[in-house]
């Protein structure tokens, strides 16, 4: 058995005797051993395996240690390795160094940092809505029922088409738009052309309604809420502008798509 296995000498720190008083398995075997003690920083201690059988289990320790800590880092922190994923972080590398080149200001990088942030810390680079549009509806449907759970929930008019009502629920998602707004936006404001006319479902965020003029704040929306053009489903006029307070995603839809959807 020792023939077969080599005589792993207890002292291979010297070559002499690594070299000269060894079979080749027993080096190879203390030069592996070598190199894993060294990469992953085991079996330093006071109690240093010795033998052949004694260093081909610490070996398969590390290696299984190892194996471990890598299965939960990508676990607990997500890989990169899908091409969305992999585009995002080029995204984000490319703005970053964009803005250095060009000198801008440290507060636009601490924005754009945001905002890559918490786009990274919400979906991992995802955006939910554009993922769900390339499903079928009948897969897409139930998709989006599972996801955004909270606003059937807490958004009224969000009740009033059951989820098995396909056509409607796949027109809705067809209609929206995912956009993300960081503090100190304008959504809209009153009376401002370059803000078309849309109705807004907030994911999370916090926004506030206000007054054009004098900033009162009439309403602070925060969770999952709306707001937007409620002239166009109850008549009244706009009535305020919106702020951003936390940064918020939102699903826009515009009017058109309102008036189709009270037509269904």
């Amino acid at each position: 058995a020792d023939a077969a296995a080599g005589s792993f000498l207890d002292g291979c720190q010297e070559r002499s005797i690594l070299v000269d008083n060894n079979t080749i398995t027993g080096q190879y075997l203390c030069s592996y051993y070598r190199i894993m003690q060294t990469v992953t920083t085991t079996a330093y201690g006071d109690m240093p395996a010795t033998g052949f059988a004694d260093r081909a289990f610490t070996l398969l320790c590390m290696l299984l240690g190892a194996a471990l800590l890598y299965t939960l880092f990508v676990a607990s922190l997500g890989s990169a390795t899908g091409s969305d994923e992999l585009d995002f972080i080029h995204q984000h590398n490319t703005l970053m160094d964009f803005i250095q080149f060009r000198s801008l200001s440290l507060d636009i990088m601490d924005d754009a940092r945001s905002f890559y942030q918490h786009r990274w810390n919400s979906s991992r680079g995802f955006v939910d809505l554009h993922q769900l549009k390339k499903l079928p509806p009948n897969i897409r449907v139930p998709a989006f029922h599972h996801l955004y759970s909270y606003l059937r929930k807490d958004i009224c008019f969000f009740q009033v088409r059951p989820p098995e009502d396909i056509f409607f629920w796949n027109f809705l998602i067809e209609s929206f738009k995912h956009s993300t707004y960081m503090p100190g936006d304008m959504i809209r404001r009153c009376d401002d052309p370059q803000h078309y006319d849309a109705l807004f479902i907030m994911l999370h965020g916090v926004v506030e309604e206000v007054h054009s003029d004098t900033g009162y704040i009439y309403r602070r929306h925060q969770g999952a809420s709306w707001f937007g053009e409620v002239h166009e489903i109850t008549g009244r006029k706009r009535g305020a502008a919106l702020r951003v307070v936390e940064i918020c995603d939102v699903f826009e839809l515009d009017v058109s798509a309102i008036k189709s959807l009270f037509t269904m």
